[in-house]
């Protein structure tokens, strides 16, 4: 009995750190562009070609944070350049927990777009970003 016991506790201390710092996201995304900051990771898809100014386009987005599962998952884009966002705000569909498609985006301007990617969990929110350059 007392030897279980000692098996026990020595698998949940070696367990239990490891998976409070992991964060992976399905295998089904592989190949898919990724940011990835200490905090966290996401990927992300464009799933109606490529973006082109004033055509609507769709993006499928996962994300995992190492401090915990993600709760809601956002989606935005600025242009930095002139300060200013979309004119449109996309719908979000959630496909599952940390993974969801989001329709409705539109790029007004050609230029250098940022999307920010903003993942909330147990720690608060934490923001990821990727620039796109669009053309007419």
């Amino acid at each position: 009995m007392i030897l279980r016991l000692a098996s026990a506790m020595f698998v949940a201390a070696v367990v239990v750190p490891v998976a409070a710092h992991a964060c992976k996201l399905p295998k089904a995304l592989s190949g898919w562009p990724e940011v990835e900051i200490p905090a966290g990771r996401v990927a992300w898809k464009r799933l109606s070609g490529p973006i082109r100014v004033g055509k609507p386009f769709a993006l499928e987005v996962a994300g995992c944070l190492k401090a915990g599962a993600v709760r809601r998952l956002r989606v935005g884009a600025t242009m930095p350049a002139h300060g200013h966002g979309m004119n449109y705000k996309p719908t979000e569909k959630t496909l599952a927990p940390g993974w969801s498609r989001f329709d409705g985006f539109l790029f007004h301007m050609p230029g250098t777009w940022q999307l920010t990617f903003d993942l909330y969990g147990p720690a608060g929110r934490v923001r990821l970003t990727a620039t796109v350059d669009v053309t007419r």
